[in-house]
């Protein structure tokens, strides 16, 4: 390979490296189970399921007593604490004895609750056929009792599903419909409380599907109604939201801020499960931020919290962090990180967790195996088309062209590029309009086009200027940089062959007779060097031969009488005809190179 060719596939690869931040289709973390109305029935016990003591108080007071439908409700309540604390067996033996308890006094309205929370359960366990059962049985006694709240949760619940399982953009599609009929509950309710959650839940679909102002719009509205309502726990979970999307749009500071207002409302709730998301963002804020060590103690942290509480998807997706931060260093790690985050994914059924893992694998391997590297992307392209997640549809397209032009198919690297920018475009998204404009000025380069190349890679050096975004610009600068030495190379090549004016109409076989002549002078230069090593290595070895000999000659006793400086002006006299021949043959050479290069 050439030098420009090394340059090349270097300033690609460099292309390559800053792919990844703009990948911003990260799987949405799952939220704290307290952020959804998960007790329809009672709403004033949101703050009671926040203080676990209290609840045992109650717990002990009222289970002393003979009325069936206390007892059940604070069998009921125990099970919701379970539920969110995820102590699942727990849970479920507390809602059959509240079950058992409401079918003895027809209470309808509790027997939802029973089922909802079941439902709830086997969600967080990922069971959603299980799940949907239940759900139905929980609207079934909701409808009975006239409990609008209860069925706003029930379908915002069975919108999480929908979401969480789409298979096709007609999924997602049902999913917005149960929120909105889920609204439709809370409004009839005058639950605010639930308007809230309904706006977060949209907030992050529409994060997920990379439609960042519409998802802020959702989020600012739960916000405000969750301040306004003083409702701590749904605030930090609309903050963590708000941090995510900050994150994608790489406003790290904002995203940070967020985070850190939410983490303090986790920590007093004692939430693991808010705290786990918490820590996922805040250790890929500081991986963006190249602070690998710190990175890695956060994710370490996360990983654990989601083992303790046996939630598979968020350790998926802190496994696909962990990957991102070793590709940096360690590829066969990265590899081994993905693959576990791929088994889960690929267990779960989650289309969206399979489509990242592929595209995080598919830049893993581009760097070694191009054509592996493209299946990969067509791989996770596939899947962002199947649930229409344009965002990542537009990251695919991204990397199959940083492929193609790799492979030198530049006709199919101009048309995923094209189909990439207009997808980020229409997302409003210029971090993947800068990527994939250096990607475009990379391809005009190759073919040579310096001018198109220099003007594209100056649109993409103002996108990186206006996001603050240090590496884009040192790769574009590179790429400037290299655009100016070939033009010069062009200048010195157009001036240097012809320095007088009237020679401009030689023939071109003049001009490789010239050509000839100077690749015949090259060559007689080349042997003289090899002659001039020759001489050299001649006399070395007559010299040391000659020491070797004079050792062996005895001296008078004023010999071991000379100082070390007589020893060495002797040793010079004795070799003074071979020194000055060396002298000579170097004036000779040097003599003989001036006057062949002055003439040419």
């Amino acid at each position: 390979m050439t030098l420009s060719g090394y340059i090349n596939t270097f300033l690609l690869l460099a292309v390559l490296s800053i792919h990844p931040i703009v990948t911003s289709a990260e799987h949405p973390p799952v939220k704290s189970a307290l952020s959804s109305d998960a007790f329809p029935a009672t709403p004033n016990n949101y703050n009671l399921l926040c203080d676990s003591q209290a609840l045992k108080k109650q717990l002990a007071s009222l289970l002393n007593q003979d009325d069936l439908q206390s007892k059940a409700n604070i069998y009921c309540l125990f099970g919701d604490l379970n539920n969110v604390t995820r102590k699942f067996s727990q849970a479920e033996t507390a809602y059959r004895k509240a079950e058992s308890s409401y079918k003895a006094t027809d209470n309808f309205l509790g027997l939802g609750r029973v089922w909802y929370g079941r439902g709830e359960l086997a969600r967080k366990r990922y069971q959603y056929d299980e799940a949907k059962y239940a759900y139905k049985q929980a609207s079934d006694y909701y409808q009975r009792a006239n409990s609008c709240q209860g069925q706003a949760a029930v379908q915002l619940a069975l919108g999480h599903i929908q979401r969480n399982t789409a298979e096709k953009f007609a999924d997602l599609k049902e999913a917005r419909s149960l929120y909105k009929s889920a609204k439709n509950f809370y409004e009839m309710a005058e639950s605010r409380v639930g308007e809230a959650n309904v706006l977060c839940a949209i907030g992050e679909l529409e994060c997920s599907l990379g439609n960042d102002e519409t998802a802020r719009d959702k989020y600012e509205k739960a916000e405000s109604l969750y301040r306004v309502l003083d409702n701590s726990l749904g605030l930090a979970n609309v903050l963590t939201g708000l941090g995510d999307l900050e994150r994608q749009l790489n406003n790290n500071d904002d995203a940070k801020k967020r985070y850190q207002e939410a983490k303090e409302q986790y920590e007093y709730f004692e939430d693991p499960l808010g705290l786990a998301n918490i820590l996922i963002g805040l250790g890929s804020i500081e991986r963006k931020l190249d602070n690998y060590g710190n990175a890695e103690k956060i994710y370490g942290k996360a990983l654990n919290q989601y083992s303790y509480i046996q939630d598979s998807l968020g350790k998926a997706n802190v496994l696909m962090e962990q990957g991102h931060l070793a590709s940096r260093q360690d590829s066969k790690q990265a590899q081994k990180h993905y693959d576990e985050a791929k088994k889960i994914y690929d267990q779960l059924k989650d289309k969206l967790g399979q489509a990242n893992v592929a595209i995080s694998l598919g830049h893993l391997k581009s760097r070694y195996d191009p054509k592996l590297a493209l299946t990969l992307y067509d791989e996770a392209e596939g899947f962002y088309r199947d649930i229409d997640n344009r965002l990542g549809l537009a990251n695919a397209l991204t990397g199959q062209g940083h492929l193609q032009g790799m492979l030198g198919k530049k006709e199919l690297a101009e048309r995923a590029y094209r189909a990439a920018k207009g997808h980020y475009c229409r997302l409003g998204n210029q971090l993947g309009e800068a990527h994939v404009l250096c990607g475009i000025g990379w391809l005009e380069k190759k073919s040579g086009h310096l001018e198109e190349a220099e003007n594209v890679f100056k649109e993409a050096k103002c996108l990186y200027g206006k996001l603050k975004n240090h590496k884009g610009n040192n790769v574009v600068d590179c790429f400037l940089k290299e655009i100016d030495r070939k033009r010069k190379e062009q200048l010195a090549k157009a001036v240097s062959p012809n320095p007088h004016p009237n020679t401009t109409s030689r023939s071109n076989k003049d001009g490789q007779g010239s050509e000839r002549s100077l690749n015949k002078t090259g060559t007689f230069l080349r042997y003289l060097d090899w002659i001039f090593l020759a001489i050299c290595v001649i006399m070395l070895v007559y010299i040391i031969k000659s020491i070797q000999a004079n050792k062996d000659k005895k001296y008078s006793n004023d010999d071991n009488d000379m100082t070390f400086f007589d020893k060495i002006k002797r040793a010079i006299s004795s070799h003074i005809n071979w020194i000055f021949s060396g002298i000579g043959v170097c004036i000779l050479k040097w003599i003989i190179e001036s006057i062949i290069n002055s003439k040419r």
